[in-house]
């Protein structure tokens, strides 16, 4: 029980048509903090996949500190980016999850360092393990990214393969009514 049962359910099981890391996060916060979901605490886990969008701009703009600062704060103006963070979908988390893996994916191919390997592929990981339409969405660019990684790109897809694999293994194969 515990923890460790919590971390497995969320890895493993099923809790609808969606991959669970998204409802496993705002459950363990709602356990944490309780309320309601329109309680400020509550909006909390949300809110931060636009922190996570905003960080994932400014490293992809990073060489260019003003063009990285303008991107990073305009998209919290976007009124599309905050209803679907504002109201606890999934979307927000595959926004932020997918700009972060673009991001990191970059800085890998500029600098390939093992470290950077590891994260792009933990991102990836994590990234499908927020909505199915991660990967949808992140297929070119993504591809792309491991394409100009050459064999270096066998440890971050290794990674998330690891991270989302068991997920789809396990679940995601027995919901192909959902794909159709």
């Amino acid at each position: 029980e515990g923890f460790i049962a919590f971390i497995q359910a969320v890895w493993t099981g099923d809790f609808g048509d969606y991959p669970n890391l998204f409802a496993g996060i705002l459950g363990l916060w709602w356990t944490i903090v309780g309320g309601q979901p329109e309680d400020l605490a509550f909006q909390v886990i949300p809110l931060s996949s636009m922190l996570m969008t905003g960080l994932g701009l400014w490293l992809l703009f990073r060489d260019h500190q003003k063009t990285a600062r303008w991107a990073a704060a305009l998209v919290f103006l976007l009124p599309m980016a905050n209803g679907i963070c504002r109201h606890a979908m999934p979307e927000g988390l595959v926004m932020g999850m997918l700009t972060l893996s673009i991001a990191i994916g970059t800085l890998s191919i500029k600098t390939p360092h093992r470290i950077h390997l590891l994260n792009f592929g933990l991102m990836m990981g994590l990234g499908a393990l927020s909505k199915h339409n991660y990967i949808v969405l992140g297929l070119l660019p993504l591809t792309w990214i491991c394409w100009r990684l050459k064999k270096r790109a066998i440890l971050p897809i290794g990674v998330a393969a690891v991270v989302a694999g068991p997920w789809y293994i396990f679940v995601g194969l027995s919901k192909q009514a959902y794909v159709q």
